[in-house]
């Protein structure tokens, strides 16, 4: 411990200045006032707080005697630091109070750069392209950084050059509700902090939507597509991420400011590679199809300068048609739209063949039968019933009139014969055979008729 700080430091204010350094260590953290008072007992805040005339065992920001109850003396140094503008009040957990760095101390780290006044002016009219994301947190730190240079720059700034160099679309317009669920769920990606949540899954004409619970529920990034603003993580029992649309939450997401969680490898650009908007079914695949220009819109040139899916496209003149391959992409609604938006009469020469019904909807059936060697001993009604599921064989499903059979291979051992009776000729029937039957393994599975697969 500095000697001098030592003694030009009073009790009040090492108490003060130790809280201070705790949000200045941790920035972007929110911290309750039981948080801060099991911090002011470890290591180097207790040694701030433990020097001088203060004894370790009588700390004063800390509770002997119950653990959950803050003593009267932190409440009153925290209201200092609040009245002080150092933090400010982040709203609540449950009954607790939340406490953060005041925004515009964050800008520190910046303190020691130099810049020129071409750096500057370069600075300011980034400043003015993002205005439009004035809604999101980095925000005030961009611009807490442009106030500073300004101030410190001994060239007059020119009004006149404070324009735009970029226009983007704005990401948020009036919707305030939006904004408050981007800023609380900004901090706790940051913090990796866990969150329980409530939220609406699709939606159908003819019943309500399913409510979905997810508990310790890790964020890991806020995902804008297609105009539309999602959270994207998972829950610890989740295999793959989960795509929640921040508009389809239920109430407020409840924040656990106890506990940090490990964030595995992700990359955004090589999650969505291959993707048009946020959808990832399956594994990836290739898909072609031939289209032409229509009497109105002019589709071959669009597709040449806007491909569908960047990096992925292949396109090849034949006539009038010009053949589009899309390769290792992922299939999902977004990606039906856009080909559905070319016209059906300037669409075709479709594959796989299952795509012409996730396109058309012309209700194509047809009864599909296939063996499959189970392994000894496995129970067939959970996989059948499972089966059910994944090809939405419910009532006011898809496939609703559909039905399965599973019955055992007379003259073979562990065989069975599989009837999938007037089920749909499409992608939930794709995705079924690929993550269900073909997991099974090749050499233990026959399909009699792969001619909707190609």
């Amino acid at each position: 411990m500095d000697k001098l700080l030592d003694l030009i430091l009073d009790n009040t204010a090492r108490q003060r200045y130790a809280l201070a350094m705790l949000f200045k260590n941790q920035p972007r953290r929110l911290f309750s006032r039981t948080e801060i008072m099991i911090q002011m007992g470890n290591p180097p805040y207790s040694e701030i707080l433990s020097a001088c005339s203060i004894a370790g065992k009588d700390n004063p920001l800390v509770n002997e005697n119950n653990s959950t109850i803050a003593p009267t003396i932190l409440r009153d140094r925290l209201k200092e630091l609040v009245d002080k503008g150092v933090i400010v009040y982040s709203g609540k957990d449950g009954r607790e109070v939340l406490y953060k760095l005041n925004n515009q101390f964050n800008g520190e780290i910046f303190d020691a750069i130099n810049i020129n006044k071409y750096d500057l002016d370069s600075l300011t009219k980034i400043v003015k392209s993002l205005a439009k994301f004035k809604d999101f947190p980095f925000w005030e730190l961009l611009k807490s950084i442009e106030v500073k240079l300004l101030a410190e720059s001994d060239d007059e700034n020119n009004p006149e050059e404070d324009f735009a160099i970029i226009d983007i679309e704005t990401p948020l317009v009036k919707e305030l509700e939006l904004i408050e669920n981007i800023k609380g769920l900004y901090d706790v990606i940051c913090e990796r902090r866990y969150i329980s949540l409530q939220y609406q899954g699709h939606f159908y004409s003819n019943r309500e939507p399913e409510i979905f619970t997810a508990r310790d529920f890790m964020p890991y990034i806020l995902k804008e597509s297609r105009g539309q603003w999602y959270v994207v993580g998972k829950c610890p029992e989740d295999i793959d991420f989960r795509t929640v649309p921040l508009n389809r939450i239920i109430g407020e997401p409840e924040y656990d400011n106890e506990r940090e969680f490990v964030r595995e490898h992700f990359k955004p650009e090589e999650y969505w590679d291959g993707c048009l908007g946020i959808t990832r079914y399956g594994t990836p695949i290739t898909i072609s199809f031939q289209v032409k220009n229509g009497n109105v819109y002019n589709n071959i040139d669009y597709i040449r300068t806007i491909p569908i899916i960047k990096g992925h496209q292949e396109v090849k003149q034949e006539g009038e048609w010009m053949k589009v391959t899309l390769k290792n992409v992922y299939m999902g609604p977004e990606l039906v739209r856009v080909i559905r938006s070319f016209g059906k009469a300037n669409v075709c020469n479709v594959t796989p063949a299952w795509l012409e019904e996730d396109l058309w909807e012309a209700g194509a059936r047809r009864t599909i039968k296939f063996s499959i060697l189970f392994p000894d001993n496995v129970d067939i009604d959970p996989w059948k019933m499972n089966a059910e599921k994944q090809l939405k064989i419910v009532p006011n499903g898809e496939n609703a009139d559909a039905a399965v059979s599973v019955n055992k291979s007379l003259n073979k051992k562990d065989w069975y014969q599989v009837t999938l009776n007037n089920v749909l000729i499409n992608s939930v029937l794709y995705f079924f055979i690929e993550k269900y039957v073909l997991s099974v393994g090749d050499n233990r599975i026959v399909i009699k008729d792969r001619s909707f697969l190609k």
